[in-house]
């Protein structure tokens, strides 16, 4: 897809351009296309050594696992960006501290229990994450599920936890959209208790920029890693 494209160091500012237009246009339904350009691609003709097959089974599943943390780094950029909005919209309250309400949406992480088959999934029980499903390696067999790397840790998990924190599980960790009320006083509070102090319209104002731009380059990163695992599957 054009999304995947990798341009020579030339083009840059195009790309920055490109992905800036992707992650704040972003609805809905181009994410449901986002998402489904990724299963429409097609198999490729390799040589059936097991080496082989076990290094496309780690591209797989380094795919199948970042695509669920890019959708929550949207969601999450969608839901600053609202907060920014709501502070614009609401400027005359927040001028004189005063309290209000508004709504975004949120990730909602929910367990859905495999059911019918023996399969199991294996989850990172700190980032409460699947990494690899279905996963055909027993507990004591870690070492060889496809989601770990040479040195134990994972590769797919957001925070790439050891693999004393993956367990082979029932169930799988998906995500959906809720919508959430907050209030000024309440965001406000969260982030004077991060950075422990008091902040000022300009500073609040900055926090939130600072934690756009943060998430902004994780996300770009994680599209950046889907493209060159593509790539190696060509």
């Amino acid at each position: 897809t054009t999304l995947f494209q990798t341009g020579t160091s030339g083009d840059c500012d195009s790309d920055e351009e490109n992905f800036d237009e992707i992650y704040w246009k972003m609805g809905s339904t181009n994410m449901k296309k986002f998402f489904a350009s990724l299963k429409s691609i097609p198999p490729k003709s390799l040589s059936l050594t097991k080496e082989v097959l076990r290094k496309r089974k780690q591209l797989d599943v380094t795919v199948q696992g970042l695509q669920p943390q890019i959708k929550v780094g949207l969601i999450k950029l969608e839901e600053i960006r609202k907060t920014q909005q709501e502070l614009v919209n609401h400027k005359a309250e927040v001028e004189k501290n005063i309290n209000f309400e508004y709504e975004v949406d949120v990730i909602n992480t929910i367990k859905k229990v495999i059911s019918g088959t023996r399969e199991q999934a294996t989850n990172c029980t700190n980032c409460q994450f699947t990494c690899d499903f279905p996963c055909r390696c027993s507990d004591g067999w870690k070492w060889f599920c496809a989601a770990m790397d040479m040195w134990g840790n994972c590769k797919v998990c957001p925070d790439h936890c050891a693999m004393r924190y993956h367990k082979l599980q029932n169930y799988t960790f998906e995500y959906d959209i809720k919508k959430e009320k907050r209030t000024y006083e309440d965001m406000k509070a969260k982030y004077e208790k991060a950075c422990g102090q008091k902040l000022t319209q300009e500073k609040l104002k900055q926090k939130l920029e600072e934690e756009l731009g943060q998430i902004q380059s994780k996300v770009h990163d994680l599209v950046e890693t889907v493209s060159r695992c593509l790539a190696r599957l060509d």
